[in-house]
């Protein structure tokens, strides 16, 4: 899972200003922040999805608690999506972690065979292009369509700033 560390300056300082109850009330603003960097890279994910039937944009979801969220999106092919496959394969170095989790994982024939034929039977496709459709495929592998990374980038990129934000009102008072 791609991940985002902070560096906090001036949180010693705010510690020693604000006494336990002050740190609560500063704890909890950031962790407001951190979830709605949270949904946001959600919202963001969910924009730039490829949608054919809307079943990966449907599985996208959002838990967490306190300091520690997670974005994922459920659907069996979304890693493909995301990152492609076979000769196609683009992993942004922050990504790296999640995608090892993929690679060499193939769906059986017969479901890759019958998500094939119904993406054709959609797109108007005559039934006997199915054989050649899936040698490409497995030979040449499909293009990525990121969704998840550059929601992650665009839904965090103000995070940090957010949080100094938050941390300098309170050391400024």
């Amino acid at each position: 899972m791609a991940k985002i560390s902070l560096k906090i300056k001036g949180l010693e300082e705010l510690k020693k200003k604000l006494g336990k109850q002050g740190q609560e009330i500063v704890l909890r603003e950031i962790r407001d922040e951190i979830e709605i960097s949270a949904q946001m890279v959600r919202n963001e994910a969910i924009k730039r999805v490829p949608v054919d039937q809307g079943y990966l944009r449907n599985s996208i979801n959002v838990e967490g608690k306190d300091m520690l969220w997670i974005v994922y999106a459920s659907a069996g092919y979304a890693a493909y999506q995301e990152f492609g496959t076979k000769t196609k394969v683009e992993i942004p170095a922050e990504m790296q972690s999640v995608a090892s989790q993929f690679k060499g994982k193939k769906l059986s024939e017969g479901k890759f065979k019958e998500a094939i034929a119904d993406w054709m039977r959609r797109k108007g496709i005559p039934e006997e292009a199915l054989w050649p459709i899936m040698a490409k495929l497995m030979s040449v592998g499909v293009n990525p369509q990121p969704f998840m990374y550059p929601g992650f980038k665009q839904g965090t990129k103000n995070l940090q700033k957010d949080i100094d934000n938050i941390i300098n009102r309170y050391l400024n008072k």
